[in-house]
């Protein structure tokens, strides 16, 4: 064998080996190119192995993305043209892969050098062609490809329509069963759904799907390409659901580009395409959906396709102002303010990664304009400057966008917001004009059957009614509500956007009432916000807001059973509000604007006659929170003997979503898990959970697993005595009562008294109770008070207007001495569960009768639920006292007489039964260790209430704090009965009245249901009097009874409010006794 036929061979063997072996330090393909070059020019083979050489290289590319290998495949081939005379039979051939090497590049790099050498490159081939050459339908499909890829850059019609025209004439040159067909199918599938998504033809996107249809349909098993055409029919599907709206198109397309994605490896350079053409199509669909789960999963595909696509990228400013409109959706739905941030900020990116004169500038910029936009609505006075940016930044992208553009009535409503805006911030008529013409444009450029007219009318609506309440032109509100009217009609009710437009259209009929006074306006408003509130698939915080227009708008009417209906949905919908899927932080500032809605809900019900369902829903939007807690800790004995398996599942899905709720990040992890991977996995735990619990409500006998508690179920809180529900709302004020074996309610209007009152009283006791000094256990009064209110005035007050007109019509007698007094149970809302009502009484009046502990002995309960079983019953084993004493504190005021406290307390429980944990001993894991395993619970220390964060509301131990979220995330199987001797155990966040978030609520969260606890700080030496008088009672009959508790803290505090009573009765002396409060059985 010859020298020459061993290079030969061996070239051979080695190009063949170049694709399948990844780049890097082994690489040979730089030998090969070498061997190569040093051929003689003469040899007839060089040509041949250059181009070899650079299929190889572009190969190798297409599987591991190397830039370097790109760049190969072009000098090889460009070499290889090179080499061959133009007349040369092999020339266009050659030609043709070097024009396909410089359109991979150009995707890779931009460079449109690359881009117009190809499209020149491959035209000449094909006009040189005889119309029988085999090779046409090849160069025929390259030559379509580049021009589509140019008019992506271009817009120009003349590319996409040349690009076409060549498809189909390499389509129709490719007989039926070539293996070539479907390839060339699927490009000219795409070239017909790129013409569409610019000129808006239906035919053109038609016949795409039906053209990638047939290629699919005809791939042989395994076909490499599968993914390639499988993305090509996704987008298409995306492209006619963008236009039509059908939902059915982006299921299709969701569920294709997800096939193309599986069966693409990552190392691929075609992956983060498809991952971007997916994220897109998921976004689509929580657009029509609204479900939180589609947008979650939009950010995380974009986001894996933003880490595989390459800096300098092409697509990389269009995939980042993708993921920025998913963090703009999300942000709509959730409200986190860092999704609209971070919006804001790859959008930015994306325009600056977009050169001048680059068409797509235009959308990046649009894009970022709405970011923009959305930021400046919500949070208006967060960021400065976004005003203008937006402006700005929209009329640069209009100016861009030519009229016959499908983009341009997008980019013109878009800039009609922030011109919209500022004119209300500054009052320059010329904004709000050009805002008007802008839309109304917008909405001329797209025919009626448009996806985007009601949005583009509901804008325009917008602008139209700013300006009739600013020049109160009728002609400019009755415009406007005949485009709302148009926009509502046009959108169809399982539409996500149904309720927002509804409403809209809403405010618009009021708006125009208050000018004409017609009723038939405020009757239409009712019917649309009705409508938007009861629309299922509506966000919920819209549909709340619709609740609450129906409701004031029905109030107004006089249309009491309109505003019933109207509460009923407002109290259904709070649990989808404050959603298990969010933190408790989440939820409570969600809820801190909700009480009031519930209260007035109560009263309207009262109102109607309908005390029951009044009461019901006072239950089920208070202490919600808690309630959701407690649903996840549900015993399941009865369901674990029906069905074992779906009674796992349903521990399972409770046991991980309650840690999720309650945990919190491990500063010491090598690497913590990123906020957004939390906030994701928690929102999936929360829909486990609830298809888990629909599940067990398909269960015979089971049909009501974890509903909201109806009356009947709720009477056996009576228990105990009666249940006095105090509810508030504006100028009423009512007690409902319920009695032990008394099915009705019974109503007792409390006269003279509204939520104003009761605001005052409230603020009034706060401002004493600081100006005291009563903010940690052991202070010192203060003797420079200037003025700090009355107490005695207060529960003057509260004694009158409240507590004496209860018990006037409960009938109860005086009872003098040391008679048990029977027990009655404040359930309280709004103001109220921060007033003592009992201590209310007219201290003034010595003789029995004038004061609420002469009638009964009072505790509190958050709500009716925590009243209705009983865990701490005497037959049940106790499991001992764990005791904390904390008489010096690192940082806080010393309490000597915690040590006195619990030496007193000892000799009632059995020093068997006693862990007492002192001083350093009482370390923050110690003491949670030993919560785990006792029965009841005495905590002598300073405590802390965070009114920012509740849940960070704390005991304050040796070596830290022992957090509330910390200690209702663990488990206490053995709990009863828990004694805060700490200051402010009971004084919640004034924010959250119906959620009781404090300590002693944690408590009763934790297990403890029966928790004695103080609403502001109490003297040192006042503690160990009262527990011991607390524990000598409760331990009298040999197993300490935590049911006594109640009874045994009345008189000890009797005692000490009259062992301490002074001559003339001042603060100092309420401010002793008062705060001792007993709460649950």
């Amino acid at each position: 064998m010859s020298n020459d036929a061993l290079v030969v061979d061996d070239l051979e063997t080695a190009i063949k080996s170049l694709d399948r072996l990844p780049p890097g330090s082994n690489d040979i393909s730089p030998a090969v190119e070498a061997a190569i070059d040093s051929l003689p020019h003469t040899q007839s083979t060089k040509p041949s192995f250059l181009a070899s050489l650079g299929n190889a290289m572009l190969r190798r590319y297409e599987r591991f993305g190397s830039a370097e290998d790109v760049d190969r495949a072009v000098t090889a081939h460009s070499k290889a043209a090179a080499l061959l005379p133009d007349d040369h039979s092999e020339k266009p051939h050659y030609s043709s892969n070097l024009a396909c090497s410089l359109l991979r590049r150009y995707e890779r790099s931009g460079d449109q050098e690359d881009l117009d050498k190809a499209i020149e490159l491959q035209n000449e081939v094909v006009q040189s062609s005889p119309a029988m050459h085999p090779m046409l339908p090849v160069w025929l499909n390259n030559s379509g490809i580049i021009s589509l890829r140019r008019f992506e850059k271009s817009r120009q019609p003349e590319d996409v329509d040349s690009g076409v025209d060549r498809l189909r004439r390499a389509v129709e040159l490719t007989a039926v069963g070539d293996p070539n067909r479907p390839e060339r199918l699927t490009n000219l599938g795409s070239g017909l759904a790129c013409r569409f998504e610019r000129f808006g033809k239906v035919d053109d996107i038609n016949e795409a799907l039906a053209l990638q249809t047939e290629a699919l349909a005809s791939l042989p098993a395994h076909y490499p390409d599968r993914p390639f055409i499988l993305a090509g029919q996704g987008k298409s599907f995306l492209f006619r659901h963008i236009r039509t709206g059908f939902l059915d198109d982006i299921h299709d397309a969701i569920s294709t580009l997800q096939e193309a994605v599986s069966l693409t490896p990552d190392g691929h350079p075609n992956k983060p395409d498809y991952l971007m053409i997916l994220g897109s199509a998921l976004a689509r669909q929580f657009g029509s959906t609204g479900h939180i789960v589609d947008i979650d999963k939009a950010i995380t595909v974009q986001r894996r396709a933003a880490q595989l696509m390459p800096d300098g990228h092409p697509d990389k400013p269009h995939l980042l102002s993708n993921l920025g409109g998913s963090l703009k959706s999300r942000y709509e739905r959730l409200n986190k303010i860092e999704d609209i941030d971070e919006s804001v900020k790859v959008r930015r990116q994306a325009v600056q990664l977009t050169p001048e004169g680059q068409d797509g500038k235009a959308s990046f910029l649009t894009n970022l304009g709405s970011s923009l936009l959305r930021r400046l609505e919500r949070s208006p006075r967060r960021v400065s400057g976004d005003t203008d940016s937006a402006i700005d930044t929209l009329q640069e992208a209009v100016d861009l966008t030519k009229d016959i553009a499908p983009e341009k009535p997008t980019r013109l409503t878009l800039l009609g917001g922030p011109l919209l805006h500022r004119f209300r911030a500054a009052g320059n008529v010329d904004d709000l004009q050009r805002s008007i013409a802008a839309r109304q444009k917008a909405v001329d450029l797209v025919p009626r059957d448009h996806a985007l007219k009601p949005v583009l009318l509901t804008n325009l609506a917008s602008s139209l009614q700013t300006r009739y309440e600013v020049l109160k032109g009728v002609d400019d509100i009755n415009a406007s509500i005949t485009r709302q009217e148009e926009a509502v009609k046009l959108t169809p009710q399982e539409h996500v956007d149904y309720t927002v437009r509804s409403i809209n259209l809403g405010y618009a009929f009021i708006t125009r009432f208050r000018h004409l006074r017609s009723l038939a306006d405020r009757k239409n408003a009712i019917i649309v916000y009705r409508q938007a509130a009861q629309s299922r698939t509506g966000n919920p915080y819209h549909r709340l807001t619709a609740c609450r227009e129906w409701r004031d708008e029905a109030w107004r009417l006089g249309n009491e059973e309109e505003a019933f209906n109207a509460s009923a949905c407002l109290v259904s919908l709070i649990p989808r509000v404050a959603w298990l899927g969010g933190t408790i932080p989440d939820r409570h500032n969600v809820l801190s604007s909700i009480g009031v809605d519930v209260r007035m809900a109560a009263i309207i019900a009262a109102i109607r006659g309908k005390n029951e369902t009044g009461i019901e829903w006072l239950e089920e939007g208070r202490s919600i929170v808690w309630g959701q807690q407690l649903s996840l800790r549900t015993p399941v004995d009865l369901l674990q003997d029906v069905n074992p398996g779906v009674a796992e599942h349903f521990q399972r899905a409770s046991l991980a979503l309650d840690f999720a709720s309650t945990r919190k990040q491990d500063p010491l992890l090598q690497e913590p898990e990123s906020l957004e991977d939390t906030a994701q996995k928690h929102r999936r735990l929360a829909e486990d959970w609830e298809a888990v619990v629909e599940e067990v409500r398909h269960i015979q006998g089971f049909e009501d697993f974890l509903r909201p508690r109806r009356l009947a179920a709720l009477r056996s809180a009576t228990r105990l005595g009666p249940v006095v529900v105090i509810n508030v709302y504006a100028e009423a004020c009512i007690a409902l009562v319920l009695l032990p074996g008394v099915e009705e309610i019974k109503e007792i209007e409390l006269v003279g008294l509204s939520e104003k009152v009761a605001q005052r009283l409230q603020v009034d006791l706060r401002k004493i109770v600081k100006a005291h000094g009563r903010t940690a256990r052991g202070s010192t009064t203060r003797t420079d008070v200037m003025w700090a209110g009355d107490i005695k005035g207060i529960l003057l007050k509260l004694w009158m207007f409240v507590v004496k007109p209860v018990v006037d019509a409960l009938e109860y007698a005086v009872i003098d001495g040391a008679t048990p007094r029977p027990r009655i149970t404040w359930c309280t809302t709004g103001p109220f569960a921060f007033l003592p009502l009992h201590a209310a009484g007219d201290y003034d009046k010595a003789a029995p009768g004038h004061k609420i502990s002469d009638f009964v002995r009072s505790s509190y309960t958050p709500t009716l639920s925590a009243l209705r079983s009983d865990t701490s019953a005497v037959n049940t084993s106790f499991h001992g006292l764990l005791a904390v004493s904390q008489p010096s504190t690192p940082n806080q005021k010393p309490l000597p007489n915690t040590i006195a406290e619990i030496k007193k307390i000892r000799p009632y429980v059995s020093a068997a039964y006693v862990e007492w944990l002192n001083d350093d001993s009482a370390t923050v894991s110690r003491v949670q260790e030993e919560m785990s395993k006792r029965s009841w619970l005495h905590l002598a220390c300073h405590a802390v209430q965070d009114t920012k964060d509740p849940l960070k509301s704390a005991l304050c131990l040796y070596d830290g704090h022992l957090e509330l979220a910390d200690i209702i995330q663990k488990s206490h199987p053995y709990a009863e009965f828990a004694f805060l001797s700490a200051c402010q155990t009971s004084s919640g966040d004034e924010n959250l009245a119906e959620e009781a978030v404090h300590l002693a609520a944690g408590m009763q969260l934790a297990g403890y249901q029966s928790v004695v606890a103080t609403m502001w700080s109490i003297k040192d030496e006042d503690a160990p009097k009262i527990a011991e008088a607390v524990y000598r009672e409760a331990g009298k009959g040999g197993r300490p009874d935590a049911r006594s508790a109640a009874e045994a803290l009345f008189w000890a505090v009797e005692t000490l409010r009259e062992e301490t009573r002074p001559t003339t009765l001042n603060n100092d002396w309420f401010l002793r006794w008062v705060p001792f409060i007993h709460i649950g059985v």
